[in-house]
């Protein structure tokens, strides 16, 4: 409530418990904590995609179930995965394994971060490791290892079950441009 027409700063709520708004629509961004640049949220979505498996030459492997929803705020973005039954017969062997056909690439930053999750994996890597699923430097796919490799000793596709033997669920956050 609003006494006359002077001007107040951060002294005006819109609604209260008993009496809220229902939908908002904006034009621009919200200004969360602040009147920055940084405190501006001008980007959510969330949506669904279908995850596909492959391998470097860019061939594409067939799944039963290949579920993909994502969460974007700002530039960073979450995915859950769920893979069943993985069929790898017509990827190449000696390649390695890549999760492809996310909604957003990672970011672009030369040397950036990598950003990593544990997957839940049946018939993947070598029995009783763990699996780390990865994405780093504008890539729009996911490379997995073994939690106990080396940096950059990803799967090859040869280290993936096959079908109805190797299935893949994990979730991961990561940051897009």
């Amino acid at each position: 409530n609003m006494a006359g027409n002077t001007s107040v700063d951060n002294a005006v709520s819109l609604g209260i418990s008993t009496k809220r708004f229902k939908d908002l629509y904006l034009s621009g961004g919200v200004y969360l904590g602040g009147t920055g640049a940084a405190n501006l949220l001008d980007d959510y979505e969330e949506g669904t995609f279908t995850p596909q498996i492959g391998d470097v030459s860019g061939n594409t492997g067939t799944l039963t179930t290949a579920l993909g929803y994502y969460t974007k705020v700002g530039r960073q973005v979450t995915v859950v995965i769920d893979m069943i039954n993985m069929d790898t017969s017509a990827l190449v062997s000696t390649e390695q394994f890549r999760i492809k056909n996310l909604p957003f690439n990672a970011f672009n930053a030369e040397g950036g971060p990598t950003f990593t999750s544990i997957a839940q994996v049946s018939g993947v890597g070598a029995l009783g490791k763990t699996i780390i699923a990865s994405i780093q430097d504008q890539f729009g796919y996911v490379r997995l290892k073994e939690a106990d490799s080396s940096l950059t000793d990803y799967l090859l596709v040869s280290d993936i079950g096959q079908s109805p033997l190797a299935d893949i669920r994990f979730s991961l956050t990561y940051f897009t441009d």
